[in-house]
């Protein structure tokens, strides 16, 4: 899977990972990220340089199938690398006409991409919350929203969230959503998670499709290149970012709960 890899900032390089390391046996099982992240760095390296082998392994296992006319099918498995469609689906998600905005958040990078990368959902989670709350309690409005976590050149995620109000508050202006939005970003012991100007808020609409043709630009640029490796005389380039995407079991998108994603 090539990727022009060179373009980016956090690519490393080494020996392809033995497939038949018994530690395979144990990625992504019941427990396994709780273990993970009580890891040294460099222990969680060791581990996520692991997911070349993990993902041709994957491939090894593909069933085929051959029928009575000659015909040959091969079933892929449900690797987001192989799904350029993957989240086509939101074109067809019924949003509400709600006034919406986009919030993008970034991370101070002395957090360090391990770090950033094993909390960042979590971190989104508990922003959203505190957000969530403080509007119902001091403006009596609930929010509906999507987010994505995008992937930035030199391998730290930022984050936008599209979120809409379910209607116009005339008190929370620009400048008071903001403040509540940098007040959230912050981390479990509530230090700030990028200085005052990484948090950025913008106007979007209340346009359905606009709002879409946002989430899937951030969602779709580029997604198949997260996960993109090169192999080549025995050794591996991929992106740091990748390995911990994959290592961390990374969540790149979602959403509220009351939105229902289409059957």
């Amino acid at each position: 899977m090539v990727a022009e890899l060179g373009v980016y900032g956090d690519v490393v390089e080494f020996a392809y990972p033995n497939p038949d390391d018994p530690r395979l046996a144990r990625v992504h099982k019941k427990g396994f990220l709780e273990e993970v992240r009580r890891l040294s760095e460099g222990e969680v390296l060791e581990w996520a340089k692991l997911y070349p082998a993990w993902f041709d392994r994957k491939l090894h296992y593909c069933p085929v199938y051959e029928f009575e006319d000659g015909t040959v099918a091969v079933r892929v498995p449900r690797l987001r690398a192989l799904r350029s469609d993957y989240y086509a689906w939101v074109r067809d998600l019924g949003l509400p006409k709600l006034y919406y905005r986009l919030v993008t958040l970034t991370l101070y990078r002395d957090i360090g991409l391990v770090r950033a990368w094993s909390s960042v959902n979590r971190w989104v989670s508990a922003c959203l919350n505190r957000v969530r709350v403080k509007l119902r309690r001091e403006f009596g409005v609930d929010i509906l929203y999507l987010w994505v976590v995008e992937v930035h050149r030199d391998g730290f995620p930022h984050v936008h969230i599209l979120f809409g109000l379910d209607r116009f508050v005339p008190a929370l202006t620009f400048p008071v959503l903001l403040r509540i939005f940098q007040e959230a970003w912050v981390d479990e012991d509530g230090r700030p998670l990028c200085a005052p100007q990484g948090v950025d808020i913008r106007y979007i609409g209340r346009k359905v499709r606009k709002v879409k043709r946002y989430v899937l630009k951030y969602l779709v640029k580029d997604h198949w290149k997260v996960w993109a490796f090169e192999v080549e005389g025995g050794r591996v380039r991929v992106r740091l970012s990748t390995l911990l995407i994959w290592l961390f079991r990374v969540r790149l998108f979602g959403m509220s709960q009351k939105l229902k994603r289409p059957e």
